[in-house]
């Protein structure tokens, strides 16, 4: 069986029954935020995780009350923070996928291109491992990126070699 976390979003927070705290999917943020008081019945928290992990408790339902306790829409990372993720998380893959593309314009040797495999499959190897982890930005389409523009050089440098 396995456990999955709750999703990103705003939840009691553990330390501090007044307030809210932000959960990534994988950790808790410096994120806090005053917890809005709603009048009228609430539904009893769930009783805590079978895993005994500090995961975060959900906010109590409360039927017509606005959306204070709910995760903002807009916090997927944009393309230059999951670059700058990707290089943060599989610098492999990330250099993988470099020299496999440089290898295409200088390839000696087919050197470049070998490498550009060689880190591409090492960040690859990677990238599952972060998933096991269940980090959201692995760098794995960087890495099978690496392998196959790799793999389009050492092809490339072998048929200059026939011709």
């Amino acid at each position: 069986m396995t456990l999955t976390q709750p999703d990103a979003g705003w939840y009691n927070d553990p330390d501090d029954t007044t307030s809210l705290r932000w959960w990534n999917g994988v950790s808790w943020s410096e994120q806090t935020k005053e917890r809005v008081k709603q009048a009228g019945p609430t539904i009893a928290e769930p009783a805590a995780m079978a895993s005994g992990g500090n995961f975060p408790s959900v906010a109590p339902y409360v039927p017509g009350s606005s959306y204070a306790a709910t995760a903002p829409r807009d916090h997927r990372p944009n393309r230059k923070e999951k670059d700058r993720q990707t290089r943060k998380n599989n610098p492999m893959a990330y250099t993988g996928l470099f020299l496999s593309v440089l290898a295409l314009l200088i390839n000696p040797l087919a050197l470049l291109s070998v490498l550009g495999i060689i880190f591409s499959a090492i960040g690859l190897a990677k990238s599952h491992e972060l998933d096991g982890l269940r980090v959201r930005v692995t760098g794995k389409g960087t890495a099978i990126g690496g392998l196959i523009v790799g793999s389009i050089g050492v092809v490339l440098f072998g048929w200059f070699l026939t011709h």
